[in-house]
């Protein structure tokens, strides 16, 4: 018994002492933003097409920038379509 207490306090001191590992963050924040955009958007990919629908507009509003948001990304990359562009309808 005493062996496996002094096991796990050696365990214990051991956790303590190491350093607890930084979080990882981007270099750029915005491309941490498009990479999850696109996770998001592939996801919603899986969903019928209602669903995948709603998906997309709510993976576009979370990820491409509410109005009025200090950095958006409408009209800067593909998946944040201008509304110009989204809407369409001929060439």
């Amino acid at each position: 018994k005493a062996a496996a207490e002094r096991a796990l306090e050696a365990e214990q001191r051991a956790h303590a002492a190491a350093p607890a590992p930084a979080p990882v963050t981007p270099a750029n924040p915005v491309a941490g933003r498009i990479a999850a955009l696109r996770s998001a958007l592939q996801a919603c990919q899986a969903e019928n097409f209602i669903v995948r629908q709603v998906c997309v507009q709510k993976a576009r509003w979370q990820y491409c920038g509410v109005p009025l948001a200090p950095d958006p990304l409408w009209g800067r990359i593909p998946e944040c379509p201008q509304a110009q562009t989204q809407h369409r309808v001929g060439p």
